[in-house]
């Protein structure tokens, strides 16, 4: 017994002997008196400038503890503030240090401050605080270690209040701010089940952000097996967020999961019961979209994957018509040895102005986590606009590598059937087979399609050499194609009664704009070609399209018995055109007839145009144009008049006016040859040097066609020879006649002619064939009646048994002999 007492009076004695041995620490040690040596210590082996403005508090028992006041530390060899708090508060429980165990009591921070950088070098400017290099006097490898304590981790609690941090990455752009940033956990013990609380502020400048983030949920560590499960886990983000063009305004995340548990070292996830649900706009688009998974299970280590009963759910606008989407996937399990599945289903609808409803699903899931297969993918659609249908079934078969990261879609086969009132047949079925290739690590797509309609067949080659940004080739092989058929018949502008469309005074705008971030090339050939009503055989043309410009050169093509080669260009950056073409033995006639329902002009020869333009409506285009054009033709006709038999058949030559006439198509006046040139300015097409000739018949002449006001006024001087030789023959100087202008004028859709008969009787009066052609019918010569009419000589009386007549009027006597003369 004495024994126990002198123990007990010994260990009281001790316990005595430490608790005034820490009552005089605690009065006579200042912390604040070290500040200048921990200062000192960080910039010499940090580089990096501690200031602690704030005191330092020592706390002893029952807590072995600081608590700091305001604190910053600077960046890297700069002044620089990196990080600062308003004040700190770190204690552990004094007992267990005894049986050498570390055990966090609280941990509390305040006004926490910090600024993270990504630099060009892709480092942290907090790279030397967590990778520290090895110090000079650092013990060798196989040197034997001091004992260390024990740790063992039990926080009552850890606070961190009113926190910020601002992070900036110099190599891709972006900078954020988190602020108002609070933490708060319960008791954080190994296998401890605990809570904890988040709530944060993002604003960003690159992306642009205004979201506010909280989460909460229930949290249990296990240290030895180095896991963190979630239960109640719930998560959730408001705000809005810019990311390039695209803006998600009035944000709404919410996670949710009944259960999750993570282990970081083996890149393990695995969650039960989780719904996530997202509602916001777009663009004027809104949507209301929820995902549920019944299990998830994650495995980064062995690239594994496995996700049962798997369901999403969307519905919201677009273009304010409401769609809903769905999807639903039983079970899918991929991995590095096997991929299989049960068939995923799904379905979207729109209705509105536009309607839509797909049917897809895909069966068949095969192969493994580097290369997979699905062996059918269907999709069936009913689709409609305005007046406008489209049905049809597409099937095939996809192929994936996720390593090369290619992708194809084997055996596609299909068929979509079109109801459009507007064209022609009303209907149109094509039948789609091919194939496609996405080669997402080159970044590149390809495509091979056959199909045929009517009485086309089209074989294509399609490609994307770059995905981003898009590029496009193609090589399309077509043998024939009425394109007319397949062009909406309304008429512009017309209204559901068959009224004509109100008069708005604006003219619709030619939008180039998709051309500007065009990039493509290709070549198109089409055997047979029926546009506009023209018809073309053995089009070739090659066309490339870059920097907001498009050029389709050259273009080949056979056309009404001869050739056509052409190039075309529009420069999307200033709105302008430019056609150069060459006709060589093409019939005018029917090309006109066809293209522009115009008959005045035939025949057969070369053409040759060399126009610019430039302008946002049709209009402006018109009146825009510049350039020139050539004609020469052979053995063909003006069709509405017919000169030579006007000037035949004229009743009253001298001093004769008449008005002028409407173009008859029965008549026409026929030349052997004909060339004009003209010049293009501001839509006004000048030419004078039109030449024409035939058999009978010369002509020149000049005038305008005003291209924007759709109007022309042309005067043609021909002139009636004595010559039967038409091409090659002598020209319209070198021969005499009777000349007749005739005035052209009006509308290009309904042309008047006007004859001057007047100045076609004074031409015939002064002619040699005329003066021939009258004495001939008067029996003597030139020199009577019509020497009289031209005071060139007297009229002399004629003598016989009658006696001697009355004096004749000459000029009553010239009028009937010419009247007789063109009878």
């Amino acid at each position: 017994m004495k024994l126990l007492k002198w123990l007990g009076l010994g260990l009281g004695g001790v316990v005595a002997l430490l608790g005034l041995a820490i009552a005089i620490i605690s009065v006579s040690f200042d912390p604040n008196a070290y500040k200048d040596d921990i200062t000192r210590y960080v910039k010499q082996n940090q580089q990096r400038t501690l200031s602690i403005p704030g005191d330092l508090h020592l706390s002893f028992y029952p807590k072995l503890g600081i608590r700091v006041g305001a604190l910053s530390l600077s960046e890297f060899d700069s002044d620089t503030v990196f990080a600062s708090i308003a004040g700190a508060t770190v204690s552990v429980e004094l007992l267990p240090l005894l049986s050498k165990q570390v055990v966090v009591d609280r941990v509390q921070v305040d006004g926490l401050s910090a600024s993270i950088v990504r630099g060009q070098d892709g480092s942290f400017n907090f790279d030397d605080l967590v990778t520290p290099g090895a110090t000079p006097d650092a013990p060798a490898a196989d040197a034997p270690q001091a004992e260390t304590p024990a740790f063992r981790l039990d926080i009552d609690r850890v606070k961190i209040d009113n926190a910020s941090v601002r992070y900036q990455d110099r190599i891709s752009g972006t900078q954020l701010s988190v602020s108002q940033w609070n933490l708060q956990t319960g008791r954080i013990a190994d296998k401890m089940p605990t809570t904890l609380e988040l709530s944060a502020t993002i604003d960003g400048v690159q992306p642009k952000a205004a979201m506010r983030v909280k989460l909460a949920g229930g949290m249990t560590m296990d240290l030895g097996a180095r896991t963190i499960a979630f239960a109640g886990l719930a998560a959730s983000v408001q705000g809005d967020l810019q990311h390039g063009a695209t803006m998600l305004s009035g944000l709404d995340l919410a996670f949710d999961a009944e259960k999750l548990q993570l282990e970081p070292d083996a890149m393990r996830l695995a969650a039960r019961t989780v719904v996530l649900l997202a509602k916001g706009a777009s663009a004027g688009n809104r949507f209301d979209a929820k995902a549920e998974l019944g299990s998830l299970a994650l495995d980064g280590a062995t690239r594994r994957v496995a996700a049962d009963r798997v369901v999403l759910t969307a519905s919201g606008t677009r273009q304010d018509d409401p769609f809903t989407l769905s999807l639903n996937a039983p079970r899918l399990n991929l991995s590095p040895e096997a991929a299989s599945g049960e068939t995923i289903t799904g379905a979207v609808t729109l209705t509105g102005r536009q309607k839509l409803d797909a049917r897809f699903a895909l069966a068949g899931v095969s192969g493994n986590a580097r290369s997979f297969a699905i062996s059918s993918i269907t999709l069936d659609y009913d689709a409609a606009s305005a007046d406008s249908a489209a049905v049809g079934r597409v099937s095939t078969a996809l192929a994936g590598n996720l390593d090369t990261r290619v992708f194809e879609l084997r055996q596609i086969d299909g068929t979509v059937k079109i109801d459009n009132p507007g064209i022609p047949a009303r209907t149109v079925t094509l039948p789609i087979q091919g194939r496609l290739r996405a080669d997402l690590g080159k970044g590149s797509l390809t495509a091979d399609l056959r199909t045929r309609f009517d009485d086309s067949t089209i074989e294509a080659r399609l490609a994307m050499p770059t995905l981003a940004p898009p590029s496009y080739d193609f090589d399309v092989t077509i043998d024939t194609l009425d394109a007319d058929r397949y062009r909406s018949t309304a008429p512009t502008g017309a209204t559901a009664s068959g009224s004509a469309p109100a008069t708005t005074g604006s003219e619709s705008t030619i939008d180039l704009s998709a051309l500007k971030d065009l990039r493509a090339s290709g070549h198109l050939r089409i055997g047979a070609l029926k546009v506009g009503n023209v018809r073309l055989s053995q089009l070739d043309l090659t066309l490339n399209a870059a920097d907001g410009k498009l050029q389709l050169d050259p273009i080949k093509a056979g056309l009404y018995g001869g050739s056509m080669q052409a190039a075309a260009g529009v420069d999307a950056n200033r709105n302008a055109y430019r056609l150069k073409t060459t006709l060589s033995g093409v019939q005018v006639g029917p090309l006109l007839k066809d293209a522009a329902d115009q008959d005045m002009l035939e025949g057969k020869g070369n053409v040759v145009v060399d126009v610019t333009t430039g302008g946002t409506v049709v209009p402006a285009l018109k009146r825009g144009l510049d350039g020139r054009v050539g004609i020469r033709l052979s053995d063909g006709a003006i069709r509405g008049i017919n000169i030579a038999e006007r000037i035949r058949k004229a009743k009253s030559l001298l001093g004769a006016t008449k008005a002028a006439e409407a173009a008859d198509k029965s008549e026409k006046t026929d030349f052997s040859e004909l060339s004009l040139t003209a010049t293009l300015a501001k839509g006004v097409a000048t030419s004078d040097d039109l030449t024409m000739a035939s058999p009978l018949l010369r002509a020149k002449g000049a005038g305008q066609v005003d291209i924007g006001a759709d109007t022309l006024d042309y005067t043609i001087r021909p002139k009636l020879v004595a010559t039967a030789k038409g091409q090659q023959g002598k020209t319209y100087e070198q021969l005499p006649g009777i000349e007749m202008p005739v005035r052209i004028h009006g509308a290009l859709d309904a042309p008047q002619f006007k004859p001057d008969y007047a100045a076609a009787a004074m031409s015939a009066a002064k002619s040699e064939i005329g003066g021939q052609l009258l004495e001939k019918a008067g029996g003597g010569k030139t020199g009577g009646l019509l020497g009289s009419l031209l005071g060139k000589e007297k009229a002399k009386p004629a003598t016989g048994d009658a006696g001697t007549p009355e004096p004749a009027d000459p000029k009553k006597k010239a009028r009937e002999l010419l009247k007789g003369l063109f009878n």
